[in-house]
């Protein structure tokens, strides 16, 4: 009776390891990491800041010019005016669009969260506490967004995006 338990424990525990496997293999949605720097000439200033997406407990964690920095070494003297911070670095960047990316694994472009939470509710967005920062699906940093998390691109919107960011 006994042997038949710890064989009943063991394919058990078999099976949960076989689904955890299999659960752990998701795929990244086709994004393009070099294309990104377009996305981050608007995410950057207007949600990577400390007290937003800055922040390193938020699950959608952005490096920017004015917020959370992937290293900062205070022992170093700075030659940078602070009027004139330091452009992320490429490692920032890459993370940046990881973290955003992270968000789309397995999830159609049409229902991701980093396009629904900063559109307005009366557009179809979600609840954000940053509030509504699109006001349609026809922003033209939603159509960025949604092109790059899609794999394809909208220069045009990509453009008037990055020309409307605040700095």
């Amino acid at each position: 009776m006994a042997v038949l338990r710890i064989i009943a424990v063991a394919a058990w525990l078999s099976s949960i390891a076989c689904s955890i496997e299999s659960q752990s293999e998701v795929s990244l949605p086709p994004v393009d990491s070099a294309q990104f720097t377009e996305i981050q000439a608007f995410v950057g200033p207007g949600c990577g800041t400390l007290d937003c997406h800055g922040d390193p407990g938020r699950p959608l964690r952005l490096y920017s010019v004015y917020g959370l920095r992937l290293t900062l070494d205070l022992r170093t003297p700075s030659t940078i005016p602070a009027s004139a911070p330091t452009p992320i670095t490429m490692e920032e960047m890459a993370r940046n669009s990881l973290s955003f990316a992270a968000f789309a694994v397995d999830i159609p472009v049409d229902q991701q969260r980093s396009l629904a939470k900063p559109l307005s509710e009366a557009a179809g967005g979600m609840s954000h506490e940053g509030g509504d920062l699109w006001p349609s699906k026809e922003s033209p940093e939603y159509l960025c967004l949604r092109a790059w998390l899609d794999g394809s691109q909208n220069a045009s919107a990509c453009a008037d995006a990055a020309a409307a960011a605040p700095f």
